[in-house]
């Protein structure tokens, strides 16, 4: 199995096209104004970026080619933050530590999402800051925990494709040689 450059390009734009160091300075942002619905949301789906990179390219170096061109049928509908993070447990590439902290933090995520838009659920629930502020920052946490493993697989890829291009280049060369040997014009 021999990747191209123009498989990793499909990657760096996938990954480019998040802006995902962006995106956890806006939650940052939101944070420090208590607009905890957004600051949550925007974090959540940064993380949720972060793994769907890592699955990809991780399906990727396995079989050679997009995940899309592997699978069958509607992926969108089971891809989800959730699923995600469980997949890249169950195969390892997520570690027994940091896999509790990305469950941790999406049920804070369906918990803002869900209850605090209901002014009532918050009133009786009494969600208290204190309590969201120190989950935001272990969704910060996983934030970071899930860039390094986005980053370590896009860097395996890179380099696999890089590899791969260097193999292709000596048998080329080599070929070259023979053709020239044997009077032969390619």
């Amino acid at each position: 199995m021999t990747l191209k450059r123009s498989d990793a390009i499909d990657l760096e734009i996938i990954d480019e096209k998040y802006q995902t160091n962006r995106m956890l300075t806006l939650a940052q942002k939101e944070f420090r104004h208590k607009n905890i619905i957004e600051a949550v949301s925007i974090l959540h789906s940064a993380i949720e970026k972060h793994l769907f990179v890592s699955w990809y390219t991780a399906v990727y170096l396995k079989f050679g080619k997009s995940p899309f061109q592997t699978m069958k049928g509607n992926y969108n509908a089971y891809l989800g933050y959730k699923e995600l993070s469980t997949v890249l447990f169950q195969i390892g590439l997520i570690d027994e530590n940091i896999y509790p902290k990305l469950m941790k933090f999406n049920a804070l995520r369906n918990e803002v999402i869900h209850e605090m838009m209901k002014l009532e659920s918050v009133r009786k629930k009494k969600l208290k800051l204190c309590d969201i502020k120190k989950e935001f920052q272990n969704g910060i946490d996983c934030y970071k925990d899930s860039k390094k493993i986005k980053d370590k697989h896009m860097h395996m890829l890179k380099l696999r494709i890089t590899q791969g291009q260097k193999k292709l280049e000596k048998s080329l060369k080599e070929l070259d040689k023979l053709s020239r040997k044997h009077g032969i014009s390619i």
